[in-house]
């Protein structure tokens, strides 16, 4: 319902409606219930499609008719078909976080050793055609003398700041990746005349 996100079904159908659809979806988000609303060019109904959680949607389902208002029986069925919408999408969020979470570091927010092997057949099956590829491999010298030193969590702090500038460093021109431990990889798409730019930075 809301900007980019809008999409009309049959993508071919007159717009002559529009003015009630948009109607009746502003008041179902506001209210958080099935609403319908009547223009001058027909009867639009909105049920709201909000699903909490990891990539949160935030909208409603709108349709729209000159003939006639809907009827009670028409909402309910409505109504019962975008619960299980809803429900579905719901599942379908949960799998994509729960599949993030797979090939996610969690301390430090990069791709981890999965992730790079999943990424790695096609940055290489692209090499030839998309010009020059820089794979950089990195393990942070004394990192075990600085954990015994300073402890674990000071130690997971410096990883995760090294992984937040790691991944800065690498977003103009590719990817970063932790691979474990110490260990940090990342892999990018780069002119051939700036890569020593590129591992400078």
């Amino acid at each position: 319902m809301r900007g980019r996100h809008e999409r009309r079904l049959p993508e071919a159908a007159t717009s002559g409606l529009d003015d009630s659809l948009h109607a009746a979806g502003r008041a179902a988000m506001t209210a958080n219930r099935p609403e319908q609303v009547s223009t001058e060019s027909g009867w639009a109904l909105a049920l709201p499609f909000a699903i909490d959680g990891p990539g949160r949607l935030d909208g409603a389902v709108c349709i729209a008719r000159a003939a006639r208002p809907f009827q009670d029986d028409e909402v309910s069925l409505l109504y019962e078909l975008v619960a299980k919408g809803r429900s579905a999408a719901a599942d379908i969020l949960r799998h994509h976080a729960l599949r993030e979470q797979a090939v996610t570091d969690p301390l430090t927010g990069l791709g981890n050793r999965r992730r790079l092997g999943e990424e790695l057949g096609a940055w290489l099956r692209h090499a030839e055609r998309d010009g020059a590829r820089l794979l950089m491999a990195f393990d942070l010298d004394g990192f075990k003398s600085y954990n015994d030193t300073f402890g674990h969590p000071a130690g997971d702090a410096l990883l995760a700041r090294l992984g937040e500038k790691l991944r800065a460093a690498t977003a103009p021109h590719g990817t970063a990746y932790r691979l474990g431990g110490d260990e940090f990889c990342a892999l990018l798409e780069i002119d051939g005349d700036r890569i020593e730019e590129a591992i400078a930075a």
